[in-house]
């Protein structure tokens, strides 16, 4: 099956950088590209005149028709085989519905919106999408942008453990055509696991229970972060040595993040929690919203195989 993007657009800074950064990547030539914008819908006001109406609906169509060609022209030669769509309806539920419609690996949004709340870390569609997407989901911000002028990621942060869906996420990487200098890091965190909000006293039976669950989870975390590690080097890729870390995850990839200056982070959808095995999505979600750059959450296997020919 033929690989399948889809970029929602609304001409904010972040979006027309991923834009940018579709542009510059090296999609193979058969990857089905689609461009999205969203009208909001007009909100219903009792005997609002029928031609006010008219000219409010024409004047977004003419706006959705410049924000659409504003993200084409961005993406260059690509543009001529795009398909563009443009919907009116909750911006969140229009991006789903497309991402479904056309069978998309994956969804590419801005981290903010064009008209984003002062206090907003993150913009509720860039959140709402990535909660229900049917699809991974690529998160852009634009730091890199302003920082030098680069797009495509050079420095790479992995986050994995031993559950199916951080595996997943590695094996993303084979999808996404990112170039063979990409250098990456892998970082593989024990959970914290206090269940009484303390440590119990050293010489109780929990004391040596938990201590157990510690050695577990080092012993999966390290072996998670190895394994990972070497089926990078193996498809040639740049990678450094795995770092394993103790504490809350999210901090703890946001923290490993800053002190390398990733460009990207990586993350599985749904991890698992020691002690139970449950399946959360808690630490995507904070990754997510706490980010500094982009970060692509990998909620399943793509469909249309790997980009990556050589690797």
């Amino acid at each position: 099956m033929r690989p399948s993007i889809l970029l929602a657009s609304d001409a904010s800074p972040d979006a027309l950088g991923a834009a940018r950064l579709l542009a510059d990547l090296p999609l193979p030539a058969e990857t089905r590209l689609g461009v999205l914008h969203v009208e909001m819908p007009l909100p219903a006001v009792a005997g609002l005149p029928r031609e006010f109406v008219d000219e409010i609906e024409r004047a977004a169509a003419e706006a959705a028709r410049a924000c659409i060609e504003r993200s084409l022209a961005v993406l260059g030669p690509r543009a001529a085989t795009t398909i563009r769509l443009s919907r009116r309806g909750p911006p969140s539920a229009v991006i789903i519905d497309a991402a479904e419609e056309l069978g998309s690996d994956l969804v590419v949004v801005g981290a903010r919106g064009e008209n984003p709340m002062p206090t907003s870390l993150l913009g509720s569609v860039a959140q709402d999408v990535t909660r229900h997407a049917p699809c991974s989901v690529l998160i852009f911000r634009s730091t890199a942008v302003a920082r030098d002028r680069r797009v495509v990621p050079a420095r790479v942060l992995l986050a994995v453990d031993s559950s199916p869906h951080a595996a997943a996420a590695a094996r993303f990487l084979e999808w996404l055509p990112l170039p063979p200098e990409t250098e990456f890091h892998v970082v593989s965190i024990v959970q914290r696991y206090e269940p009484q909000g303390a440590a119990p006293a050293a010489d109780s039976p929990l004391a040596g229970a938990l201590a157990a669950i510690r050695r577990e989870g080092w012993a999966a975390a390290t072996h998670a972060a190895a394994e990972v590690h070497s089926w990078l080097c193996a498809r040639g890729w740049r990678a450094d040595e795995p770092h394993v870390g103790e504490g809350y995850p999210a901090a703890e990839i946001l923290r490993r993040a800053a002190e390398i200056a990733a460009d990207l982070i990586v993350v599985g959808w749904r991890g698992t929690r020691p002690g139970q095995g449950v399946l959360l999505g808690t630490t995507a979600r904070k990754v997510v919203r706490y980010a500094a750059c982009s970060v692509l959450v990998v909620k399943e296997r793509p469909t249309g195989g790997p980009f990556h020919g050589g690797h």
